[in-house]
């Protein structure tokens, strides 16, 4: 029981190392020239980026979170938050994420290639 209450709190340290970046850049001086709503924008974008990396919270609730960030703090207004959505790339991606989580969970990737293994060497090695 102490792995996982250890790794609940490290995952709350990292979500607290994320949410301090992000309003460290959120409140920092901004460069001149540049937009208020640009800053505030890149603050969420890095603190969303370090949050995939960082791995608080599964990679899809931490991109979610971002995009309500953006809503939410009127950063973009929901029409161009959500606009980013309807682009084709994006769901070939996304479909290709779950195509490949589907290979890695069932093991048919590796099924595959025992039968591609068998099908091309006629010896054994050794």
């Amino acid at each position: 029981m102490a792995g996982l209450e250890s790794d609940t709190g490290n995952r709350i340290k990292r979500g607290l190392i994320v949410i301090i970046v992000g309003i460290i850049i959120w409140y920092s001086p901004m460069p001149t020239g540049v937009k208020p709503e640009a800053w505030h924008l890149l603050a969420i974008f890095v603190a969303t980026i370090l949050g995939l990396i960082l791995g608080p919270l599964p990679m899809g609730a931490v991109v979610i979170l971002g995009v309500m960030m953006t809503a939410l703090t009127g950063v973009l207004k929901i029409g161009q938050v959500l606009a980013g959505f309807a682009n084709n790339t994006v769901w070939l991606i996304v479909c290709a994420f779950l195509i490949a989580r589907g290979f890695i969970i069932t093991g048919l990737g590796r099924r595959i290639a025992f039968n591609f293994i068998r099908a091309f060497v006629k010896r054994r090695w050794g």
